[in-house]
């Protein structure tokens, strides 16, 4: 059986993927919230009952590509605006 957070992870991976092909900013900037909160929950709880530097630099990525996101598709808003 398939952990959880790894359907959540491939949920959220595909739904970034798809949101950019449309070109929503809005469902980009949900899914790298989303992402973002991944990365928190991987950071306190570790991934697949494992807690060691391989799941903190994983949820280091997830977090840093959440904010990358959500950074940049936030500055695009607001020159559309």
């Amino acid at each position: 059986m398939i952990p959880f957070i790894i359907l959540f992870l491939i949920f959220v991976f595909v739904f970034l993927i798809l949101s950019m092909f449309l070109e929503n900013t809005f469902l980009i900037y949900f899914s790298s919230l989303v992402l973002i909160l991944v990365g928190v929950y991987t950071m306190s709880n570790g991934l697949l009952n494992l807690n060691n530097w391989f799941t903190q630099s994983l949820s280091v990525a997830f977090l840093g590509i959440g904010m990358y996101l959500m950074v940049v598709i936030s500055l695009n808003m607001i020159e559309e605006i």
